[in-house]
């Protein structure tokens, strides 16, 4: 963990077994601990939903490191 503050806690999912993260998001922007962000899932599709606009593909460590 870096020396940054948590500015706030964020809660998402798991995309691959569904396990519950949390991550901090430090005062610069920065995430720590809780899970890896690859981004946003249906950021290629034009006519996404607002609703599939909004989902991202996160990983647990332990998915993360298969």
């Amino acid at each position: 963990m870096s020396s940054h503050v948590a500015d706030e806690v964020i809660c998402r999912t798991c995309t691959v077994c569904g396990t519950a993260l949390e991550i901090a998001v430090t005062t610069d922007g920065s995430l720590e601990g809780g899970g890896h962000y690859f981004g946003p899932l249906f950021a290629h599709i034009t006519d996404a939903t607002e609703s599939d606009a909004a989902a991202e593909y996160w990983e647990c460590d332990e998915c993360f490191a298969r």
